[in-house]
């Protein structure tokens, strides 16, 4: 982010732009802003009441309403620290970057790529000036470049959470790798930051390696060959809470030798050669392997690092903890086994969590228990959760230090620990909101969820499935209350429809008061976009946009008209939502018929095939309307449900929630084609 030079002074679509002079930025009060320790900037659109002319409009939702699109400064852990600036236009979008005005005063450049201080940067900007809310969400130029510039910092290495059981300090034979060659490390000790001292680990802490511009241009340093600007970075290791706030920077620098599947030597700031260990790593261990690289020089030898890499990717989705390594390296650990528990990886949204009624107010194992008048689940304070924009809550095992009557027994560790289950609030992006309770009861475990006391005082049931309020919620616990660790690790009935679910997070699948139209009990259980009741406002026809549909990035729909049904290969005709428009579509498994076959991988048996259903409002079934599709470009709004034939090509859109004929549909990928039953 820089203040700059402008030739010409304002951008001219298509024609070459030049930024040169760059200097520390300002912020909307001519004073340079303060970047603290890892501070660092978001732009962020709000909506504007005073319809001032420098607003935009808002053509993605057309609501009518305008947005000013402000800056504010944030503390690395998320906390704001400032309005930098209230509003800005926004001009000269490009591959390199943008231009934004701080209150008609200073403008900035937005790099998509680190830039030093001495560059000249020449690109040609696609858009002028920003004047609509669509040519920020679609600038597909800038999304791409910065796509490409975050390989840096969305690399595997640089997203990898290390805790002290994956980092060493080692003895090494030889004492520097030679690639190709066998490396041993033995006499594994705690590990050290640049002061000497042993890290402290605290409650949960990690580490994790940044990349960051050397503008010293130490020798030490990696030469920056991924954004070819001149430019050399350091790798930096940083300490953070287990809620990922900074605690502080266990060294500035180090170089990185013997890069392998099992892991590097970090050496901190040139004194101390620590291992970080790709699996979690017992201290009586000797550790051997291969490295395929002996000094790592460039960027690119870490962030394309297809060695190292493939160990990480494995390793990643257990973190904070990773794997146990040992002379069998597949033995089952306590910490694997909880980090891996289907309870304590399953995201729930505000569908799946609610404040009841009970009858009776405890269940009794094996008897039924109803629950019902289901209102919004409440937080220890008694406040209603504020779920934000796609919030999410997660339960997390925790020891109990103060060993209380309400904390389970550890029975997995067996280390005469007791554990809390907390339940805590995060960003659709992961970061900590808030604790939302710091203990709670579980009782009610069964296979439609269970309930959790927020520290005594609200029960709150979890459901596994998406839960409409008007629900009445019947099921027969097979566990009254749980007391033990191991009885939420191995709770086969509740961990059985958290595992059909958790790849759907953080939303689950629907669940009805009956499963007309699902083919059998085995899907229906498992099963999220086949039990939605599609309305007539929630089913359109759509241009399909040109890019190919790739999970992480958001397509925009366009609605042509009301939804088309094909009766047959040779007529296509509006659907018709019967007299008072309350008919609905649902979809349906059926014997897989040599066309859009999806492999029954629920059942493990032969092909299946989905098709549509048109039904009266009391379940009756109408008819067929559409002969068998294939589904694709699932994602948060919806999916679309493809139909052709020699006559013509159908697209529908097939909505979680209503949209009007008038509205552009945004839906974020999660799954680009569907080619198995459990997709669904």
């Amino acid at each position: 982010m820089w203040d700059v030079q402008r030739l010409p002074a304002f951008p001219v679509a298509g024609q070459d732009w030049n930024l040169s002079g760059l200097k520390d930025a300002f912020d909307a009060k001519g004073s340079t802003i303060d970047w603290g320790n890892d501070r660092y900037l978001m732009l962020v659109p709000r909506v504007d009441n005073s319809n001032d002319v420098n607003s935009l409009i808002n053509d993605v939702n057309r609501t009518g309403s305008k947005y000013n699109v402000s800056l504010a400064l944030f503390e690395s852990n998320g906390t704001l620290v400032k309005v930098v600036s209230k509003w800005g236009k926004i001009a000269g979008i490009g591959e390199k970057g943008f231009m934004y005005e701080e209150e008609g005063q200073y403008g900035t450049f937005f790099s998509v790529a680190a830039v030093p201080a001495t560059a000249i940067i020449r690109y040609k900007p696609t858009l002028a000036v920003i004047t609509k809310m669509s040519e920020i969400v679609n600038s597909s130029d800038l999304t791409r470049s910065l796509e490409k510039s975050s390989g840096i910092t969305e690399g595997t290495f640089f997203n990898a959470k290390y805790t002290k059981e994956n980092v060493w300090d080692v003895q090494r034979s030889p004492a520097y790798p030679i690639a190709g060659r066998e490396w041993t490390l033995s006499g594994l000790k705690s590990s050290l930051d640049n002061t000497g001292t042993t890290i402290d680990w605290g409650n949960g802490r990690y580490l994790m390696l940044v990349a960051e511009v050397d503008n010293a241009r130490s020798p030490n340093s990696l030469i920056d060959d991924i954004n070819n600007n001149g430019t050399k970075q350091n790798v930096s290791l940083k300490l953070y809470e287990s809620d990922g706030r900074l605690v502080k920077v266990v060294s500035k620098w180090g170089r990185i030798i013997g890069r392998g599947d099992k892991g590097f030597m970090y050496d901190v700031e040139g004194r101390y050669g620590t291992f970080l260990s790709v699996a979690l790593v017992d201290p009586s261990v000797t550790i051997k392997y291969t490295p395929s690289l002996a000094a790592v020089t460039k960027l690119s030898e870490l962030v394309n690092s297809s060695d190292l890499t493939k160990g990480l990717e494995n390793e990643k989705s257990r973190a904070p903890g990773f794997r146990k390594m040992n002379n069998d390296n597949n033995a089952e650990t306590p910490s694997k086994i909880i980090a891996e528990a289907t309870f304590f990886n399953a995201k729930y949204t505000k569908e799946n969590i609610w404040d009841v009624q009970r009858a009776p107010a405890y269940p009794i194992a094996g008897r039924e228990w109803t629950l019902s008048g289901l209102k919004s689940s409440l937080d220890n304070t008694g406040k209603a959760i504020d779920w934000g924009n796609g919030r999410y809550l997660m339960l997390t095992a925790e020891v109990d230090n103060a060993r209380s009557p309400y904390s389970l027994t550890d029975d997995i560790n067996n280390n005469g620990t007791k554990q809390n289950v907390s339940l805590k609030l995060y960003e659709s992006d992961g970061r900590l909101v808030k604790v939302v309770s710091k203990w709670g009861r579980i009782i009610g475990r069964g296979d439609k969820g269970f309930m959790y006391d927020i520290e005594g005082r609200y029960g709150t049931f979890f459901s596994v499935a998406l839960i409409d309020p008007s629900a009445t919620i019947k099921y027969t616990p097979s566990l009254a209350a749980v007391t033990k660790l191991s009885e939420l690790v191995n709770s086969s009935d509740l961990t059985k429809g958290l595992e059909n679910e958790k790849s759907r997070a953080p939303g689950f699948r629907k669940m009805s008061d009956d499963s007309k139209g699902v083919a059998t009990a085995n899907v229906s259980t498992g099963t999220s976009l086949l039990k939605i009741k599609y309305t007539k406002n929630m089913a359109w026809e759509v241009e399909i946009p040109r890019e190919e549909p790739v999970a992480g990035t958001t397509l925009s729909y366009s609605i042509k008209g009301p939804a088309r049904s094909t009766i047959s290969f040779d007529k296509a005709e509006n659907v018709d939502w019967g007299k008072n428009g309350d008919r609905y579509i649902m979809f349906v498994v059926e014997e897989g018929r040599g066309q859009a076959e999806l492999e029954d991988d629920i059942n493990n048996n032969q092909a299946v095939a989905i098709s549509a259903n048109l039904f009266e409002r009391n379940g009756t079934k109408v008819e067929g309307i559409y002969t068998y599709g294939e589904i694709s470009a699932i994602g948060d709004k919806g999916f679309v449900y493809n139909v052709s034939s020699s006559e013509f090509q159908i697209r529908i859109f097939f909505s979680k929630m209503v949209f009007k004929q008038t509205d552009v549909i945004t839906n974020r990928i999660t799954i680009p084609r569907v080619t198995k039953l459990s997709q669904l």
